[in-house]
């Protein structure tokens, strides 16, 4: 048996059009076994967990989204205490997906469009391009090196520490919460090298924790820290006004 349970159904695939090669497993996994096709759909997770769908041509190479079902906007995050200046700043979006209201989380390599994540009202995530290669989120906006380096568990809490400090220093997110570290940060090893300090302020939880501290390992020794909030993460800081 699969490690996701055992197959309940079977669904057509909305990338290759298969009549019915999409198993879904119990657990929610759905996976495309179509020639060649490279569909699948990852259960829900905690707030950062990814669900990825690789290939899905719904944006441009520069990452302006096509109008389909509702054209993509910057605008700010009310619930999140987060303002449109600093959506702006980080091109972060909001859009509907086959009907659904979504968050657009876009990331580039060298001011190019790679992939985008998609963030769902039920917190599924989504990934559209290339998400195998997705560099850190907020990497592009900032110059190579620098004296202090902040790198956070979510786009979401990125955003929020780069507001509290006016966006004006850099911080990054991973791409898909807490089980990426490790592989995110290898990527961008020689980049994230490049800055005096690291901090890791991932979430307060025992997964955060610990990714935190797996990825400050990767790092010259003595360069990396790993942050401590009295609440859960970021977000939850600036929107309790302690900032």
């Amino acid at each position: 048996m699969s490690t996701h349970g055992q197959v309940v159904r079977r669904e057509p695939c909305s990338k290759c059009g298969s009549r019915d090669n999409v198993a879904v497993y119990a657990d929610g996994y759905e996976k495309c076994f179509g020639n060649d096709c490279d569909f699948f759909l990852m259960p829900k997770g905690d707030e950062n967990g990814p669900i990825v769908n690789t290939g899905v041509d719904w944006a441009r190479a520069d990452g302006r989204w096509d109008s389909g079902p509702s054209a993509a906007t910057v605008g700010p995050l009310p619930a999140r205490h987060i303002s449109e200046e600093t959506c702006e700043k980080f091109h972060y979006q909001k859009a509907a997906y086959k009907g659904h209201k979504v968050q657009v989380a876009n990331y580039y390599r060298n001011n190019t469009w790679v992939c985008a994540k998609l963030r769902f009202a039920d917190k599924r995530f989504l990934m559209l391009g290339d998400g195998a290669a997705a560099p850190l989120f907020g990497q592009n906006l900032w110059r190579d090196g620098g004296k202090k380096l902040v790198v956070t568990e979510g786009e979401i809490d990125a955003m929020s520490l780069s507001q509290v400090q006016g966006n004006r220093w850099p911080v990054v997110s991973i791409p898909n919460g807490a089980q990426s570290a490790v592989a995110s940060i290898k990527r961008e090893l020689e980049w994230v090298e490049k800055f005096d300090e690291v901090v890791f302020m991932f979430d307060m939880d025992d997964a955060g924790q610990s990714a935190a501290k797996a990825a400050a390992e990767l790092l010259t020794p003595g360069k990396a820290k790993v942050a401590r909030l009295p609440l859960k993460d970021a977000n939850e800081m600036l929107k309790a006004g302690r900032s």
